[in-house]
């Protein structure tokens, strides 16, 4: 089942679908309007393929207001399988997501063009290689 709602309604459409533990895909913003989560839902979750895109609080030396962004894999909730982090810097991670941390296999691509290929254990790189990016190309 797919549903595009706007916010209002919404609640009681994630609640039916709970209580009738259908899977179903909805885009909606329950997170005060800085944050927004399209995709899959079940029991009341995110759960299945989603988006979850957010907005971080604006420094008051900047004009820019930065976003974040994941999508992939979820599960009850959490990031969870496979997924590509966007880091508001400028920064990726794609690779693979236990319990909303990095962990597995995956690449980090640093905003200076730097990366890491490797593991990660609970969100920290383990023992995999940084290739430093250089300015000669």
């Amino acid at each position: 089942m797919h549903l595009a709602s706007p916010l209002a309604g919404a609640d009681r459409v994630v609640s039916v679908c709970a209580s009738l533990s259908l899977s179903l895909s909805l885009s909606l913003s329950p997170f005060g309007g800085r944050e927004r989560y399209t995709g899959e839902w079940k029991d009341g979750k995110c759960h299945g393929h989603g988006e979850h895109a957010w907005l971080r609080p604006q420094v008051d030396a900047s004009p820019f207001q930065l976003r974040e962004r994941y999508f992939g894999d979820w599960v009850a909730g959490r990031r969870e399988g496979r997924g590509t982090f966007l880091f508001a810097n400028g920064a990726r991670y794609v690779g693979e997501w236990h319990a909303n941390q990095k962990h597995g296999d995956g690449v980090l691509s640093f905003e200076d063009g730097s990366v890491y290929q490797g593991p990660f254990v609970a969100d920290r790189m383990a023992e995999g290689k940084l290739r430093a990016h250089s300015a000669s190309g």
